[in-house]
């Protein structure tokens, strides 16, 4: 038996166990080794990306970057190439002058959202706008690109509220944050129940957004000024602690 059949059986069995396999699909473009997150180095330009994943992305999505100098960020979405990410849904990547930034779970807005969160989160770190106005530009960002869910409402303007608190020293960074998690884990309760009565009478529409609510509170970095801002190149990470 050839080498290449062996490979093929190889792959359809461990198709079998998977479903849309990632190794199947690289076979079917000519790539023998499956792509993991690691390959997705950042700095690597988006021809370089689509080389490697041996695929274009189902969807290319061009916005301004929020720092309005003119600059677009180019996001790619994607679905079941990248081990990590197969039978997770839509993934994104997402370039900066077409070098790769960072890459996660949703679809094209996700990443639009989260990039300018970030920015929000960078401008807030660095005094530029209060906490209440990073959160409410979040909130602003979310509501331009989503019909939100009930969830999302509540949980963004509960951050609105908690960060206004914090301004005014009512409450400290420790207490801030223990309000926070404490609303996120009211809210995945609730979203786990209505997840689990859509998926009975099967939704599809609304269990996807469902999901994105998660994901978007996942992404949701902490109300608390305690954070450290970095650089790489022209742009920006905050790791917040």
């Amino acid at each position: 038996m050839n080498k290449y059949l062996i490979l093929l059986l190889s792959a359809l069995t461990l198709s079998a166990c998977t479903g849309m396999n990632t190794l199947m699909g690289n076979l079917y473009l000519g790539q023998v080794e499956p792509v993991y997150m690691k390959d997705l180095k950042p700095g690597l330009s988006s021809e370089e990306i689509q080389n490697r994943l041996g695929s274009a992305p189902s969807v290319i999505r061009k916005v301004d970057s929020p720092e309005g100098n003119g600059k677009q960020i180019v996001i790619f979405q994607y679905e079941n190439i990248v081990e990590e990410y197969v039978g997770k849904g839509l993934f994104w990547i997402l370039f900066e002058d077409n070098s790769l930034m960072t890459h996660g779970l949703g679809d094209a807005r996700q990443a639009e959202f989260v990039w300018y969160s970030a920015y929000y989160d960078f401008l807030r770190t660095n005094g530029k706008i209060k906490p209440s106005d990073a959160e409410r530009s979040k909130y602003q960002k979310m509501k331009q690109l989503y019909q939100l869910t009930s969830y999302e409402d509540e949980y963004f303007t509960y951050r609105i509220v908690v960060a206004g608190k914090l301004e005014r020293k009512e409450i400290d960074n420790d207490y801030s944050n223990y309000l926070i998690a404490q609303k996120k884990s009211e809210i995945d309760s609730k979203l786990e129940v209505a997840r689990n009565n859509t998926i009975a009478i099967a939704q599809a529409n609304e269990l996807i957004s469902l999901q994105r609510s998660a994901l978007v509170m996942q992404s949701l970095r902490p109300v608390t000024s305690n954070c450290r801002t970095t650089q790489f190149g022209s742009s920006w990470y905050t790791n917040c602690y």
